[in-house]
């Protein structure tokens, strides 16, 4: 299944020699790098992994008091 999807902070992995396919999730602010990595079979599929990374990056964007935008 190939997905293509444009999020901000969100990115796709699929490594074939590290057998890892998921959602990177990277967030900066105030020199502070909060990342996370959401596998699509520890999360129950592609969708379900994507979802999760969302609300991740949703919500330490508004623990640390990031206002959010889309913006690239």
């Amino acid at each position: 299944m190939n997905i293509r999807v444009k999020l901000k902070n969100i990115s796709r992995i699929d490594s074939t020699t590290s057998r890892s396919h998921g959602w990177y999730v990277r967030v900066s602010w105030n020199h502070a790098i909060y990342r996370k990595f959401f596998s699509d079979l520890a999360c129950g599929g592609m969708t379900r992994a994507l979802i999760k990374a969302v609300e991740f990056r949703d919500e330490i964007e508004w623990l640390i008091g990031r206002l959010r935008n889309d913006q690239r």
